[in-house]
């Protein structure tokens, strides 16, 4: 029984929830693995940041089988992309301004538009920076710094028709967005008829939408599989709400 209420914060209440996930997703087998009076997590020695570690937890189960990580750039960092190397494991991901450990020149270099300039260590970890509309940053251990032709359909103003002009693109970068597509149409399947509105509060929206919205989203997958059926996810919704009433 509890003798003392204390009061909670909403840094506090950010802490528990992003805790339960990470619960859900990294299974340590007691309790006291995850966290301490100091409220920090003991999962192990740290080798790089919090954010790298989650990776390395993450992905110690397909390590060493020639696979390809795509990351994001709150997660990207050199000292990720050696670990994974070491490891038989491919690392691209996009790159933060303010990353240690990183060639300035590169990340500091004017660009104009479709200039593009790199550099490449003795590991083979290629980090680039090539300028479109705005800068792009990229890190690769899988591809060299060679731009690719690709063609890219344009809206003239003055005619109003679409034509297809060429476009020079570095290789990391088309293959990074190709593979992020998966995770951008999860979200947007997950953004349709959603019930999240301005004045909800954070943490339900988080509780709505990664948790629940996500599980929604699964679910419907799993049911055009089972099923053979097509059926939008507004009406897949629909009949989930009527089955659970």
């Amino acid at each position: 029984r509890l003798n003392k209420w204390i009061d909670t914060n909403p840094d506090e209440i950010k802490q528990m929830l992003g805790l339960m996930i990470w619960m859900g997703l990294v299974p340590l087998g007691r309790l006291d693995s995850y966290w301490s009076e100091n409220s920090k997590s003991e999962t192990g020695d740290r080798q790089c940041g919090l954010a790298q570690d989650v990776c390395m937890e993450l992905s110690n189960l397909i390590l060493n089988e020639g696979r390809t990580m795509y990351i994001d750039n709150f997660y990207t960092s050199y000292e990720l992309a050696t670990y994974f190397l070491a490891n038989r494991t491919h690392v691209v991901g996009t790159l933060r301004a303010n990353k240690k450990n990183i060639p300035r020149c590169v990340l500091n270099a004017k660009l104009k538009r479709g200039e593009i300039i790199s550099r490449e260590n003795n590991e083979g970890v290629v980090v680039l920076k090539w300028k479109d509309i705005r800068d792009l940053r990229i890190l690769s251990t899988k591809h060299a710094p060679s731009l690719v032709s690709v063609n890219k359909t344009h809206l003239r103003r003055s005619t109003k028709r679409q034509h297809k002009r060429a476009l020079q693109k570095p290789e990391a970068v088309l293959e990074y967005n190709r593979a992020k597509c998966g995770i951008d149409l999860s979200d947007q399947m997950g953004a349709y008829a959603t019930t999240l509105r301005k004045g909800v509060k954070w943490y339900r929206k988080l509780a709505i939408e990664l948790l629940l919205g996500t599980s929604v989203v699964n679910a419907w997958v799993i049911y055009k599989a089972a099923t053979k059926q097509k059926i939008q996810i507004r009406k897949f919704r629909e009949l989930l709400v009527q089955q659970l009433l």
